[in-house]
């Protein structure tokens, strides 16, 4: 074998055999590598699932104490929205009660002006009552002037007004206190000119006579009996001799009787 093929075998072997020794050095250089790499990782591994065991308790009370913060702020929130909205109703009525207060007031205000009004239109309109010294005569006098007189009202004016025409006029002022309950002090407050209406004793029927305050029933039957019986009454003395009739009523009867 020539000396030069030789040398170019022993150079590929050589070369084998270097690629053998760094095929078996890489080898067993990556494989404890890799070891010390896995047993770098394992441990770190440990060492970051205990740092997380912990952040992540950290993190869930954290969690809890900020949901525990936001709910209580949730319900301090809801807390002062009803307060508001409480408040806001409580003014409303407020506002309500105070404006039917003022419309109240204002209606009874209204109310009062009102009755003051009508009350001086009526004083306005109703008649001054007499003083001391003053009078009016009773047999003229209408229910206007009659209530003048103090102690007399409306239902007085008219009794005396209705029995003064029913006596056909009134011949002494002292009659005015035949009205039942009319005060005796209004014979102070009246004068009196007489003037009366005389019936026909003769002429007139029962009921007729029966209508003058001063003939009850058994008084105008008599006399219309007497007149049947003597014929006309001439004058009131004849009327003496019956028993219906007594010296006071003829008096008082005189003044309303012609024959």
């Amino acid at each position: 074998m020539p000396k030069s093929d030789r040398r170019v075998i022993i150079t590929l072997f050589g070369l084998i055999i270097v690629g053998i020794i760094w095929s078996i050095y890489h080898t067993h250089f990556l494989s404890l590598s890799a070891y010390q790499q896995t047993e770098t990782l394992a441990g770190i591994s440990e060492n970051d699932s205990v740092t997380y065991s912990k952040k992540k308790k950290n993190t869930d009370r954290e969690y809890r104490h900020r949901l525990l913060i936001d709910s209580f702020a949730k319900l301090k929130k809801i807390k002062e929205e009803r307060r508001q909205e409480r408040e806001k109703k409580y003014l409303v009525l407020r506002d309500s009660f105070a404006r039917l207060k003022a419309e109240r007031e204002q209606r009874k205000a209204d109310r009062d002006a009102q009755w003051k009004k009508t009350k001086d239109s009526l004083d306005a309109l109703r008649p001054k009552k007499l003083s001391l010294g003053e009078s009016i005569e009773l047999n003229d006098a209408d229910s206007l002037q009659l209530i003048q007189i103090p102690g007399i009202g409306k239902g007085f004016a008219h009794a005396i007004i209705q029995y003064r025409n029913r006596l056909g006029g009134f011949y002494h002022v002292g009659q005015i206190l035949e009205i039942k309950g009319i005060p005796e002090q209004v014979l102070n407050y009246i004068e009196l000119t007489p003037h009366t209406q005389k019936m026909k004793i003769n002429e007139l029927s029962l009921l007729q006579l029966r209508k003058h305050p001063y003939l009850n029933f058994n008084q105008a039957k008599a006399i219309i009996e007497y007149r049947h019986k003597y014929g006309k009454i001439k004058d009131l003395s004849q009327l003496s001799l019956l028993s219906e009739f007594d010296e006071k009523s003829i008096e008082k009867l005189k003044h309303y009787v012609k024959f």
